[in-house]
């Protein structure tokens, strides 16, 4: 299976950085920015955040993105700041994989995947340009808040543009909307067609200042009624949630789950699903955690804090706390109680990771395609094509099979996407991998470059991408393929076993589950091989126990299509 990946660290503020956020996983930081008043079009001045002491008791005030927060039994929350006009620059910051310190990790990587997630979740209502720095648009969206699964964006948006996209029918992976009276003062949409291939949709309110998403009418009531004063926030009823809020205080990437997980709500495991990774630190039962990363590019520092509350916190996890937390920071205060722990440290990113100097691929040192070779051999890469699904966008994957010379991978497609994988004291190497968003509708192609230990790069490689309808019905035969399903263990995911017992005509293989985070994807083959996908071959994918089918996607000359479909483990 594919590894998660890490956004780029050498894309310039301007156009990286929403696009990054439309596919972020773990490890990834944005920079600048603070949740404006719950009108979303108050430019008044907010608090920079907490002004703590030494043990971070006293603090000045909540931090304005509390304003969004209703009163609810469980609330999950993140945010990001979309701002690209701040002056501090730089288009991210990487973490590096050898990092323990769960004070910069758990915010990194389940802060990050919670914002992809609500990103994602507004592909079907066609509002995905406002927060895309290549599309030209009217609208632009400055931050983004998602309170379970409602999505909240501020900035400044043009109303008759929103409406335009809204009703456009001409989209193939988004719902046609139509407006249906208002809601709380925002302008209510509500979809009224829905192509086969989207599978979520969501309720969309939109006003010049704010535009609201929710999965369903009740959800969009409730967060447009908290924007309205006509529903409690969290911090009118929670003294304890009001108290993680104060020690969190304002910040960049910014997460919480406050309160008890009933059956069916959005929960923290969703979000984990998505970062592909093993947490080294997770909130347990009865835990309630906000943390908040806030990023200097101008003194490369990193600053996160961190706030747990519980009836009781265990020996263990007090001593877990104390003793990890901040251990990679130059600087770091813990202190834990019987029920409260808090943490803040401040971080030198060059001790950590990387961080961007705003500089994008164009600005660079070149080598020739030559020395890039030298550094990535063409047959140690591997090309995949992954189709979008329900709220997926569609992506081409680059995967490394063999250890390389070259300290970074970078990826770029004609249409506007680009990411970038780096290693920190180490090299590419077999089994990394990093997609890029691409563009079906257009004859796009994607360019691979190497990037060397100064940052130099060279361009490897150029390979189109194969969204050409398949209409080859013998690519995979009938009974080409055998499934096996093992139920979950522990959580939400079984896994499923995909094996060719047959030759193929494939060039490449894709196992690609429609509920489970599209991370689970598995593929066998190479766009463009010389050798089709071999029997023996077996492709493996978690799904997602609760009825998640699986499509199996081909590739040969250009084209890509559904060969077989897996119905789910009920079935």
């Amino acid at each position: 299976m594919p590894p998660e990946y890490e956004p780029s660290t050498s894309e310039s503020e301007s156009r990286s950085r929403r696009a990054v956020l439309l596919s972020i996983g773990a490890g990834s930081v944005a920079l600048a920015g603070c949740l404006n008043a719950a009108d979303g079009g108050d430019d008044s001045e907010v608090d920079d955040g907490p002004t703590t002491d030494e043990t971070t008791d006293d603090v000045e005030s909540l931090p304005a993105y509390a304003d969004w927060l209703l009163d609810d039994d469980s609330v999950l929350f993140s945010y990001a700041s979309l701002d690209t006009s701040s002056e501090v620059g730089g288009g991210g910051f990487s973490l590096d994989d050898s990092i323990d310190d769960p004070l910069m990790t758990f915010p990194s990587e389940v802060g990050g995947s919670a914002v992809g997630l609500s990103v994602l979740s507004l592909a079907s209502t066609n509002l995905s340009a406002v927060v895309d720095p290549e599309t030209a648009t009217q609208s632009e969206a400055d931050e983004l808040l998602a309170v379970n699964e409602a999505v909240v964006l501020t900035g400044a948006f043009d109303v008759e543009e929103l409406n335009e996209r809204l009703t456009d029918d001409s989209t193939p992976f988004a719902a046609t909307y139509e407006q249906s009276g208002t809601v709380h003062g925002f302008d209510r949409y509500e979809p009224t067609d829905v192509p086969e291939q989207v599978e979520d949709t969501l309720v969309v309110a939109i006003s010049e200042t704010t535009v609201l998403a929710a999965p369903d009418d009740d959800q969009l009531e409730r967060i447009a009624e908290t924007d309205d004063n006509d529903r409690p926030q969290i911090t009118e009823e929670h003294e304890t949630a009001t108290w993680l809020l104060e020690q969190a205080g304002e910040g960049d990437i910014i997460f919480g789950t406050i309160g008890p997980v009933h059956e069916g709500e959005y929960t923290l495991d969703d979000v984990t699903a998505f970062t592909g990774d093993e947490l080294q630190f997770e909130p347990a039962v009865g835990e309630d955690v906000v943390t908040a990363i806030e990023v200097d590019a101008e003194t490369a520092t990193i600053d996160s804090r961190f706030a747990l509350t519980a009836d009781e916190l265990s020996e263990d996890r007090q001593t877990t706390v104390e003793t990890t937390f901040g251990s990679a920071a130059v600087d770091a205060t813990v202190d834990v109680d019987d029920d409260r722990a808090i943490a803040h440290g401040t971080y030198d990113v060059e001790e950590i990771g990387t961080m961007s100097d705003g500089a994008g691929s164009d600005e660079r040192e070149e080598i020739t395609p030559e020395e890039a070779r030298e550094l990535v051999p063409l047959d140690a890469l591997e090309y995949w094509y992954q189709p979008a699904t329900g709220q997926r966008l569609p992506q081409l994957w680059v995967q490394v099979t063999e250890d390389t010379d070259a300290t970074g991978l970078r990826v770029e497609a004609g249409s506007w996407g680009e990411n970038e994988v780096t290693r920190t004291n180490s090299t590419i190497s077999a089994g990394d991998g990093v997609p890029v968003q691409v563009d079906p509708d257009e004859d796009d192609e994607v360019t691979v470059f190497a990037v060397t230990d100064d940052d130099a790069i060279g361009q490897l490689d150029t390979v189109g991408v194969p969204s050409d309808e398949l209409t080859d019905e013998v690519v995979v035969p009938e009974d080409a393929l055998s499934f096996e399903y093992e139920p979950p263990n522990a959580g939400d995911f079984g896994s499923l076993s995909v094996e060719i017992v047959e030759e193929t005509m494939a060039e490449v293989l894709v196992v690609q589950p429609t509920e489970a985070p599209g991370s689970f994807a598995d593929y066998a083959g190479s766009i463009g091989a010389a050798e089709a996908v071999s029997a023996e071959t077996t492709l493996q994918t978690a799904v997602d126990s609760d009825g998640d089918e699986v499509i199996i996607f081909a590739t040969l000359n250009g084209a890509t299509g559904e060969v077989a479909r897996w119905q789910g483990p009920d079935q």
